[in-house]
């Protein structure tokens, strides 16, 4: 499956279709999507153990895990999930949220099938840094509060006709506690300033927000109805306050009273949403972004070197023919791991490379300066370029 192509929700589907732990109720699903990561903002790992042999960006996990989240709503609601039903619930849904939007009705023109039209829906919702540069050295997530629309969904399907209303308070109310939760920091970092960064470039539903209320009691009037929006609000909140050393007093007795008085929930589930985010970046730091203020270069490389190998590994078939018959392309790459190659040997690889790119141009991103610091790429993965079908979102 590939998400970045045309075709991956039905091909989800299929393999949803066929697998046990699925359709899921909202509330058992949503731990899985806390350990992902999608909750905080950064796919880690899938929430489900699908059967797909490419490894998904972080991009990609993000359309899947909104995907099944808002299907998890649909099933928690209906008691039973059609996937062509869903899709069209799911698509008129975003028809009502986005009725002001011209660009969004054009999506809706193209594509004959529910599936490709809700493929574009997922793209524009799902949104990356699109400044190549900027997504090179530091390619940073906008979607921090994306699970705002399976919430937002949910109430949809409840009857709620001011879904959009609901949505802006919904997310004005997390912003304003999430401000506060940063205002009982004695001190503030480098993860505290790009965090806010993160959230303020996630909202979808509202503009400005009011940074100089104190006091969580005095919180616009807005009602959380459901257990779920309330350990989504916590959870966040938690977030906010943790860092890689530890989480202050103050902060503790910040998300307990966030949970016991506001949000009049057990004191208990304050104390498991911190661990629980304690938890997930500690495991996770080396593979999260905003935790590595690294060097630009080593940002860029390492960057890099991530979209070149779900490159090779996912057009494996077609480069390892084409290396078949270039037998003195590969002698050269492997020489080049360990010895500077001559001019002669460099030109020598940039010509084959050249007319590999012309069967795969999206492997050319070797020809670009700079790109053969990631020759070294190619053989690494030489082994491993076994067939496979050329189009991964292809129904057996």
């Amino acid at each position: 499956m590939n998400p970045s192509a045309s075709g991956w929700i039905t091909k989800l589907n299929s393999l949803l279709g066929h697998a046990a732990f699925f359709p899921a109720e909202n509330g058992t699903f949503y731990g899985k999507l806390r350990e992902s990561g999608f909750i905080y903002g950064t796919n880690i790992k899938p929430a489900l153990p699908l059967e797909i042999d490419n490894r998904l960006t972080e991009e990609e996990l993000s359309k899947v895990h909104l995907y099944i989240s808002l299907l998890s709503a649909y099933y928690t609601r209906n008691g039973t999930l059609d996937f062509d039903r869903a899709i069209d619930s799911i698509i008129a849904f975003y028809t009502v949220m986005e009725s002001n939007d011209v660009s969004f009705f054009n999506k809706l023109l193209t594509g004959n099938k529910g599936s490709s039209k809700l493929e574009k829906i997922i793209g524009n919702r799902v949104l990356f840094d699109e400044n190549i540069l900027t997504k090179n050295f530091n390619r940073i997530p906008t979607n921090m509060l994306l699970y705002i629309d399976t919430l937002t969904y949910k109430q949809y399907l409840d009857g709620n006709e001011n879904c959009m209303e609901y949505a802006g308070n919904l997310e004005t109310f997390i912003i304003n506690t999430i401000y506060r939760a940063l205002d009982t920091k004695t001190e503030k970092n480098e993860y505290d300033i790009q965090l806010v960064k993160l959230f303020e470039s996630s909202t979808r539903y509202t503009g400005t927000y009011d940074q100089k209320v104190e006091d969580l009691q005095q919180q616009p009037p807005f009602r959380l109805s459901s257990a779920l929006e309330k350990k989504y609000v916590v959870d966040l909140a938690s977030l906010a306050v943790w860092n890689d050393r530890t989480v202050e007093e103050q902060e503790k007795k910040f998300i307990a009273a966030l949970a016991h008085d506001i949000l009049y929930l057990p004191v208990a589930e304050a104390e498991r949403s911190l661990f629980l985010v304690q938890d997930f970046f500690n495991l996770h730091r080396k593979e999260i972004p905003i935790l590595n203020f690294s060097n630009p270069v080593r940002q860029f490389y390492d960057n890099s070197s991530r979209m070149v190998s779900n490159l090779i590994l996912r057009n494996r078939k077609r480069l390892q023919l084409e290396l078949l018959e270039s037998r003195e392309l590969v002698v050269l790459l492997s020489k080049s791991t360990v010895k500077e190659l001559s001019k002669e040997e460099k030109q020598k690889v940039r010509s084959q490379l050249l007319d590999i790119c012309k069967s795969i141009p999206s492997l050319a991103i070797f020809l670009l300066p700079g790109g053969g610091v990631l020759l070294p790429l190619l053989v690494k993965f030489i082994p491993q370029l076994l067939p496979s079908s050329f189009d991964d979102n292809k129904l057996e």
